[in-house]
């Protein structure tokens, strides 16, 4: 016998890649609103030496950092059938809304979006493909259903991984030499 369930999961398939973009925009604005635009102290050290590198071991910096990241999404995604890359998405909107924040004390609004917005699109998708392919993992084995074929993955990650590449070089080359 069957149980029915008030819970749709086709739904939640099929929109989880929205769902991680609300919580991601929900922890940007809890940011702006109850933050005092203070970042942790490790996070100025990373971000001077960022910035006081040549461009090309920058860009190395922040594609292994965003690639670590990427991993945890993944590895969130397939031991917690997907919930905790949704709460990794809302502290990054978090830390995102802290870098706004933060940023705002030096630069003007359209500054601020010319420097974070041509590689933070790129990067979030990159990382939210990230977390999709956790769940859909998880998602197969925990369900012995496979939503997207084996092929289907691989050209996720695939494509999660050119994403986390281009916007590393953005980022690098671009946004942060904008001044």
């Amino acid at each position: 016998m069957k149980y029915k369930t008030n819970f749709n999961m086709n739904f939640y398939v099929k929109h989880y890649l929205c769902i991680l973009w609300c919580f991601y925009i929900t922890g940007c604005i809890i940011s702006v609103i109850f933050v005092e635009g203070t970042l942790i102290s490790n996070q100025d050290f990373v971000q001077n030496k960022l910035y006081c590198s040549n461009m090309a071991n920058r860009f190395f910096m922040l594609l292994s950092n965003n690639g670590i990241v990427a991993l945890r999404y993944t590895l969130f995604g397939v031991f917690s059938f997907g919930i905790l890359p949704l709460f990794y998405s809302l502290y990054n909107g978090y830390v995102m809304g802290i870098v706004f924040i933060k940023g705002s004390m030096f630069l003007s609004l359209p500054d601020m979006i010319c420097c974070t917005l041509p590689h933070a699109i790129l990067e979030e998708i990159g990382l939210f493909l990230a977390g999709y392919i956790g769940f859909l993992l998880s998602y197969h084995i925990v369900l012995s259903k496979w939503v997207v074929h084996v092929k289907g993955i691989v050209k996720l990650c695939f494509i999660s991984f050119i994403l986390i590449i281009i916007s590393a070089f953005i980022e690098s080359y671009v946004s942060m030499s904008i001044s």
